[in-house]
């Protein structure tokens, strides 16, 4: 009769801890993520700056994906499809497996949304220089695109009272995206203004804080005006690759990068008049039971966690129940 006591008292300890594991469970999930901040378990990936039009700059914007692309393979994908940009598909700028889509837009970061601002009255568009050894301020494209006559995106409109934006949105969201960027001006020495990077998840939470975007110049006061306007550094006339790779629960809906300035000179150092360009927007892909689809996300929420929990505090109960009518 005893053991049969403790092992009731047992099977209620066991369940009550159970609930009360499963509610605080739910209560994070549920309450505390609609307030906050998504979690930040995403690697970025932004590339030192190449410059040049030639052979040897081209060849080395090729390369400087790679340890994106290492990473998103330690994730799982098998293969990496590579958008095409062309004026009858814009804004969709990529199409994968499953029926995926990235599509881009230009935004004014005027303060109308807070995390993406308002669209640009005129957008941007496929450059129809397709032979081009650059993009845009001769920001050299890579190698492997230049070879296969691509296209690259540029713009050269957006409001001149604020700063522009490009917004990458998914159709589903995805663990890893990246693209070459070219002109993309920036500084961090407190001079100029530095180019932002934002991720948004799902639920249109901002994963994390606004991510800096550096650059690989060293003595940053020789960028822009009035020194020299026409350097190539502080992302100006330079091409890089910028990108992401998430953890499986972190996956992200949205990509916005926000230009800088390179310039010093008061009332135009503010990144108002700077514009945009890319070309090569990627995606990992891995393989299915019938094809190949963009990296697979998995839930956000601990689900199996929450199930077993709820199991076994079910057990517990009925147990009790069963021992109490004995």
């Amino acid at each position: 009769m005893l053991h049969l006591v403790a092992f009731q008292r047992a099977w209620w300890v066991i369940s009550w801890v159970c609930i009360v594991s499963f509610l605080l469970l739910w209560a994070n999930n549920r309450f505390v993520m609609a307030v906050g901040e998504a979690p930040t378990a995403v690697s970025i990936f932004i590339s030192d700056e190449v410059s040049g039009t030639g052979l040897t700059a081209r060849e080395t914007v090729d390369t400087l994906n790679d340890s994106w692309e290492t990473a998103g393979q330690t994730a799982g994908a098998a293969s990496f499809t590579v958008g095409t940009i062309n004026s009858t598909d814009t804004p969709v700028i990529l199409t994968a497996g499953g029926g995926f889509t990235a599509e881009v837009s230009l935004r004014d970061i005027d303060g109308s949304d807070p995390l993406i601002g308002s669209p640009a009255t005129t957008q941007g568009d496929a450059s129809a220089t397709t032979t081009t050894t650059t993009m845009q301020d001769n920001s050299p494209k890579p190698q492997s695109l230049y070879a296969n006559s691509e296209a690259y995106y540029n713009e050269s409109s957006g409001s001149s009272s604020n700063r522009n934006g490009l917004l990458f949105t998914f159709s589903s969201p995805v663990r890893m995206f990246g693209a070459w960027f070219g002109d993309v001006e920036t500084r961090t020495d407190g001079q100029g203004t530095t180019a932002v990077l934002r991720l948004i998840d799902a639920s249109g939470l901002q994963i994390g804080v606004d991510i800096p975007v550096p650059t690989s110049t060293i003595d940053q006061s020789l960028c822009g005006a009035p020194t020299n306007d026409s350097f190539a550094g502080c992302g100006n006339r330079t091409t890089r690759w910028i990108g992401f790779v998430a953890d499986a629960g972190t996956p992200v809906k949205q990509m916005l990068l926000i230009v800088g300035d390179d310039d010093t000179t008061s009332g135009s150092d503010n990144g108002f008049t700077e514009h945009l360009s890319f070309i090569g927007a990627q995606v990992g892909v891995s393989p299915t039971a019938v094809s190949l689809t963009h990296l697979a996300v998995l839930p956000t929420t601990p689900t199996p966690w929450l199930l077993l929990v709820v199991l076994l505090g079910l057990l517990g109960l009925t147990a009790g129940f069963v021992r109490r009518g004995v």
